[in-house]
Parts: C-alpha cells; sequence; structure tokens
C-alpha cells in the first residue's frame, strides 16, 4: 500500500485490533469491512494528491461534435487528454506535426508500392510468401495510420 496506512496487510490489521482476544465470527466480518472502508478511503485520498480530475458537461451538441472528431478505435479520454496535453505543453497539433507523422506514412507507402512493382516485374506466379510479405507491409502502414490518425 502506498502511502502512511498505518497496516501492511488485513492480517496485521486484524492481529492487532483482536490481539489478546477471541473475536467471534461476527466481530471478524465486520472488522475485515471496517479495514477494507478504511483502506479504500487511503487508497482513494492518495490517488486524489496524485492525480486530479475533472469533470466536464457538454451539450448534446457539443457532444455530437466531439463524438465526430474521434478517431474509429479512440476512446474520448484519449482524445481529451491528448488535446489537453498538447495545449498544456504549449504544443498544438500543428502542420508541422502533421507533416511528421505523415512522412512515416508516406514512407511505408513507397515501401508498399516498391514491393508490388517488383512482383508487377518479376512476371511469375506470385506465392504465398509473397503475399505474407505483402500483408506484413500493408499492416505496418495501418499500424501507422492508427496510431498518427
Amino acid at each position: 500500500m502506498t502511502g502512511d496506512f498505518p497496516y501492511k496487510s488485513l492480517h496485521e490489521y486484524l492481529d492487532n485490533v483482536f490481539s489478546g482476544t477471541s473475536p467471534t465470527e461476527m466481530e471478524i466480518v465486520q472488522a475485515k469491512k471496517t479495514y477494507w472502508k478504511a483502506y479504500n478511503t487511503h487508497l482513494k485520498q492518495t490517488q486524489r494528491r496524485k492525480r486530479k480530475e475533472v469533470t466536464i458537461a457538454f451539450d448534446k451538441k457539443e457532444w455530437q461534435s466531439l463524438q465526430e472528431r474521434l478517431n474509429p478505435n479512440q476512446s474520448l479520454h484519449a482524445y481529451i487528454k491528448k488535446l489537453l496535453t498538447h495545449h498544456i505543453d504549449n504544443t498544438p497539433i500543428t502542420p508541422t506535426t502533421i507533416i511528421q507523422n505523415t512522412t512515416q506514412i508516406e514512407q511505408q507507402l513507397f515501401l508498399v508500392i516498391d514491393y508490388l512493382e517488383g512482383l508487377v516485374y518479376q512476371r511469375r506466379h506470385i506465392d504465398k510468401d509473397s503475399i505474407a510479405g505483402l500483408e506484413n507491409l500493408l499492416h505496418e502502414l495501418q499500424s501507422l495510420l492508427e496510431d498518427k490518425f
């Protein structure tokens, strides 16, 4: 447990609470509930000290507009956090960031084109290994697109 929680484990707490006594089953159950309540309270307080949370309300139109801007597999949390961290770091998403992202994608596209041209110029039957190589290049391209956009 992080921070200054007084017990290292549930058993240490129970030993401390019931030292020198023989508790009933109900007393043990109640003591466990008390321990977990204190443990969870301490954990939440520690998390609140380390990480701040903000709640934002959107009207229906704002919410819909926000949903339209999300990438297919992007969570709302990730999108908002990315925007805010870029803004806080004073590095907004600019054309230079987009150019850097598109350069990697462009390079991968050139690899795919070069591979396809190589297959066409060979003028022979395309085997499973050739298709697998193409699939690998396309998978890398897909990964870049998903990561960058």
